[in-house]
């Protein structure tokens, strides 16, 4: 199975949330305030989602195309994390982290802040 997360307040295709290969597991908002950037609202509602592991790269794909810029997501499964931006993803296996940084270093260089990837590896 994998698991991951994305924001409503990043989707462009909501599209996304309907898709069969994605289960919603938990939806709760978060309260962001001054952690967030001028461009981003203050309330975040994050979904956590759910499916078969057989699907996370295609599924990684799909979230790729249905997400704002300067907005990122992630799913992982027991071997590997996806780390997913609009048109670009990142595949790490959990036992190299150097990727995740690589992966994060992009996401700062198109404008994402760095304290908002903290919750990255949860």
């Amino acid at each position: 199975m994998y698991t991951g997360l994305i924001f409503k307040e990043g989707i462009s295709d909501f599209r996304i949330i309907n898709d069969k290969e994605i289960k919603i597991s938990k939806i709760e908002d978060w309260d962001i305030d001054d952690r967030a950037e001028d461009f981003q609202p203050k309330k975040w509602t994050a979904i956590h989602i759910e499916g078969n592991e057989k699907n996370i790269e295609k599924v990684a794909r799909k979230i790729s195309a249905a997400l704002l810029p300067q907005w990122y997501a992630k799913v992982s499964d027991k071997f590997a994390i996806f780390i997913i931006y609009h048109n670009k993803v990142f595949k790490s296996k959990k036992t190299r982290p150097r990727d995740v940084r690589e992966a994060i270093a992009y996401g700062i260089s198109i404008g994402i802040p760095e304290h908002q990837f903290d919750w990255l590896c949860d």
